[in-house]
């Protein structure tokens, strides 16, 4: 079933060799660990602005992944080349790509010049009044990742320009945070944030299960922009992310349910891709895909549901322990959170 295969974009190959040339003299400097500032004007995406303000800080470098270089303190990624080594170790060579499932990276839009931010007036507003397009501040600690947010960083306004369940995407760090830690400073309501789940539009019949029971951080929501990268040959492919990934806390072998009752479809193991998945088909016109999976419970047959079909683990293009769940309805992949109970 191919649709459910993760996509790979193999015309890349060629060009990742000569991309490593290009970056390697000014990466050899730079190691994860490493003290740098920003001197492009674009994420590594090569369309979202760099604002002023931004490249006037100092940050981390957390990965390496060929020619891009993750910055800690606003969960972005940007290229090699575009830095400057203001300190730090070289403990990880810029060469060595990092096999990775999903960087926070790359909302596909395009990216109007970006002012300095001014700094953040006080909230007007809950976060049911949020939307694309609004002006908000930073009142949480932590990005949607869990990684810690800078003081500085809460210091300034932001531009919403997505919204994905109950995360919004910042324009000016391009990263996620929950809107639960935003602060409405001005702007319009195109979407509002709602945090109640939608109805299914298969109706009472679309209703399912929580897949991995004690497991409840979504890392990747459904249609996040990002970079897949192919780990043999250190080159990457761009897309919407038709799924959503359920961390693991960096533990293995939670168990994995079946979101209801069904009859299993497939059962597949593979140390590529998706890794370890299984299919299991609803018949009544949806299907839902568990992948990743340290191990398989079930092989064939009749499934109910909240029944242990599988293990969590990180089987294929992975970089640690969780689920990658996706909703299928006729054909069509759904966001999964709609969903879900």
């Amino acid at each position: 079933m191919s649709e459910y295969m993760e996509k790979k974009d193999n015309s890349a190959i060629g060009g990742a060799q000569a991309a490593s040339n290009a970056y390697a003299a000014s990466a050899q400097a730079i190691g994860v660990g490493s003290k740098v500032k920003i001197t492009g004007s674009t994420y590594a995406d090569g369309k979202t602005a760099i604002p002023n303000w931004v490249k006037n800080q100092t940050y981390t470098v957390q990965q390496l992944n060929g020619g891009k270089a993750l910055i800690k303190e606003i969960v972005s990624w940007v290229n090699v080349n575009d830095l400057s080594l203001v300190g730090g170790s070289t403990a990880q060579a810029a060469s060595a790509p990092v096999k990775t499932e999903a960087p926070k990276e790359v909302p596909k839009e395009p990216a109007p010049a970006a002012p300095a931010a001014p700094a953040a007036p006080a909230a007007t507003s809950t976060a049911k009044s949020i939307g694309v397009g609004s002006t908000v501040s930073i009142t949480g600690s932590t990005y949607a990742t869990g990684q810690t947010i800078p003081g500085w960083a809460k210091a300034k306004s932001y531009t919403v320009s997505q919204i994905n369940g109950d995360r919004a995407l910042l324009k000016e760090i391009v990263s996620w945070v929950k809107l639960g830690d935003l602060a409405l400073v001005s702007g319009g309501t195109i979407k509002p944030a709602d945090d109640t789940k939608p109805a299914a539009s298969g109706g009472s019949s679309g209703k399912m299960a929580w897949p991995a029971p004690g497991k409840n951080n979504i890392t990747s929501p459904y249609s996040e922009w990002r970079v897949l990268t192919m780990a043999k040959h250190g080159v990457d492919s761009e897309g919407p992310h038709r799924a959503i990934d359920i961390g693991g806390g960096g533990q293995y072998g939670s168990k994995i349910v079946s979101a209801r009752k069904g009859v299993v479809e497939s059962a597949i193991s593979k140390t590529t891709g998706l890794g370890k998945r299984i299919i299991v088909d609803h018949q009544d016109g949806y299907k839902t895909l568990y992948a990743h999976l340290q191990s398989m419970t079930v092989q064939s047959g009749e499934v109910a549901e909240g029944a242990e079909i599988g293990k969590m683990g990180s089987t294929g293009n992975s970089s640690g322990p969780h689920l990658h769940f996706e909703v299928h309805e006729k054909g069509v992949q759904k966001d999964p959170e709609k969903f879900v109970k």
